[in-house]
Order: structure tokens, then sequence, then C-alpha cells
């Protein structure tokens, strides 16, 4: 069984997600500190099958250890994930993707989503030069349809059509959000405002999994639909996320906007937009986003 590293000051979320994780069949070490971390890394070689950093409470650090990871010969196929702080500019965000963090999540996320990531990637391991799965002849689907209602759903969704595309690690984080925003916005109908209020409280995952059985909302269902668009140069990857909600002002997310910088949320889709695709758009009433991805080579 996979030894997941987590890094971080926070103590009480170090015991709770290594309960968590232990109660799922995980090997867990925790570390208080970046430098702690590294020394157990160097330490142990590659025994650690993944690496989380809680960059929400060991701040730029976390970036630091990203980097030493990823620039050390032996280390740098271990796979590093980000717990990433509420509010956090996108800047930033940039700087771990771009330092080579194989995905970021929000602290407002709660355990099912990590573990969700952890169970759609049954074969990461010290030997293998990436987290996603490879599997012969996926490269071959030519289309492909997908339903979900949950956020542990889509983040699973989403790393199976992330190994399509040429950079996975990227498209992975723009695909998540995509889906997750198709079920809270779009099938539960949580506003901007109402999650901004929600995730300064602390109350966003209780209202997400209220909602999710509430009967008004409990039939709601995600529609993926995936196809390889063979014909372009170089070939593409369309993705249709489509959800039963009523729509929004799409346009005004699709750039980074100062007068929401200092709010936890309203990013997503203007980072995946610049760090996942080559194109975003949406139709009908804003319920359909279409996202292309350069495809991987079959």
């Amino acid at each position: 069984m996979a030894t997941l590293l987590v890094v971080s000051s926070h103590q009480a979320y170090c015991t709770a997600l290594r309960r968590c994780l232990r109660a799922a069949g995980y090997r867990v070490r925790t570390s208080a500190s970046a430098k702690g971390a590294w020394r157990y890394l160097l330490a142990q070689g590659d025994a650690s099958a993944m690496v989380c950093l809680d960059q929400a409470s060991i701040g730029a650090d976390s970036l630091d250890l990203l980097r030493q990871i990823k620039n050390h010969p032996r280390l740098a196929i271990v796979p590093v994930i980000i717990r990433m702080a509420l509010g956090i500019p996108s800047d930033i965000v940039r700087d771990y993707v771009h330092s080579g963090a194989d995905y970021c999540f929000s602290k407002a996320c709660d355990h099912d989503v990590l573990l969700a990531m952890l169970a759609s990637m049954p074969n990461f391991s010290p030997g293998a030069s990436s987290p996603f799965l490879h599997w012969p002849g996926l490269l071959q689907l030519e289309q492909a349809q997908f339903s979900f209602r949950t956020l542990v759903q889509a983040q699973t969704t989403a790393y199976f059509i992330a190994q399509l595309c040429a950079k996975p690690n990227n498209a992975v984080l723009g695909l998540s959000e995509l889906m997750i925003n198709a079920i809270e916005h779009g099938n539960l109908g949580i506003t901007y405002q109402q999650k901004k209020c929600l995730l300064q409280h602390g109350k966003w995952d209780a209202e997400i999994k209220k909602r999710l059985q509430a009967a008004e909302f409990k039939d709601k269902q995600v529609r993926v639909i995936v196809h390889r668009a063979a014909q372009t140069s170089p070939a593409m990857i369309v993705v249709e996320v489509h959800d039963e909600g009523h729509g929004f002002k799409w346009e005004d997310y699709l750039r980074f906007a100062p007068e929401r910088s200092t709010d936890p949320n309203g990013r997503g889709i203007a980072l995946a937009k610049m760090l996942s695709f080559t194109h975003l758009s949406y139709r009908g009433c804003g319920n359909i986003a279409v996202a292309q991805l350069m495809a991987a080579r079959a």
C-alpha cells in the first residue's frame, strides 16, 4: 500500500487527515515543516509514494520544497499535491503548477475529494513516471459520455479524461474546475455570493452535502461528452460539460477581475482557461461549457 507524506504545521488537520487516510488503507507520515519533510525524503530515498503539501499552513516554504523535490534527480518522479489557502492569488497558483505540482486543491475541499483523487491514481509509486493511469488502448478512444452528481465522481471523471490530453497535470486542473462548477453552481444552485459566504464561514462542504440530499436537487446529473477532433492539427480533445442549472454570466469569469481579487472564490474559470485549455466557451444560457485541449499522441 502506498505511503503519503503530509507536510503541515496545522496539527488538527494532520490528525484528521491521518485518521481518514489510514482508514482508507494508506500508510501516512507527517512533518510539521518543509525542512523536516526534506530531511525525511532524503533519508527515505523513494519510499514516499506521494507528498501532500499544506500551503495553507506552511506558506511559501511549500513552494520551495516542491521545487527541491522536482529538481532532485531521484525524487522528481514523486507526485506532489498542494492544499491551497482560501483566496490565494492566481499568480501564486500558477507558480505551483509551473514548478511541477501534480494537483492543487482548495482548503475548502473535504477529505473525500482527496480520497477520490488518490483512488483515481491506484498505481502512483516512486517508480511511476506519472500519477495517471496508462491503460492500453485508451488513447484510441474516439468518444465517451459520463454522468455524475457528486464532487468525488467529478474528480475521478476529470482524472480519467485528463489521460487523453497532452498535458494531463494541467488538464485535470481545468476539467475539475468546470465539473465542480457544474455541480455547485449549476445543479445545486449555489450563487457566487452564497459560496463566498459559505467558504468564509467554513460551511461550504456541509452545504454541498445537504443540497445533494435535498429533493429539489438529488436527481440532477452533470453530463460530460468527450470526443477526439482528429481532423485538426494538432489533434484536440473536446470536452462538453452539461449541467441542469439556469446558467450564469460566464463572460465575467473568463478574466481575472480586480474586484474579486480578495474573495475566496471566483478565479477558477479564468485560471483554468489560462493553464488548461486552448479554448473555452459556453453555450445555451451558460449551462454548457465547451473546452478544447491538445490530445496526447497515440
